[in-house]
């Protein structure tokens, strides 16, 4: 299934991982991350890891992790 699916069973078991990493398809990366804020997952501390940002990209990606002034 999609990791998308799985997120709220993981939350579930894992509410408050230390760790995420991201290896998947890189267009989810940051809608699969919107989603582990939104169901609180993502805590100061988190560390937030991903495969291959910069090439071939992860679409808004970084822009979301480090928004601009």
């Amino acid at each position: 299934g999609l990791a998308s699916e799985k997120i709220p069973e993981v939350a579930k078991i894992a509410p408050h991982p230390g760790l995420i990493f991201e290896d998947h398809a890189k267009q989810c990366y940051t809608p699969d991350l919107m989603s582990m804020e939104a169901l609180g997952m993502v805590t100061p501390g988190t560390w937030v890891v991903a495969d291959n940002v910069v090439y071939p990209g992860a679409p808004g990606f970084l822009e979301h992790l480090i928004p601009e002034n």
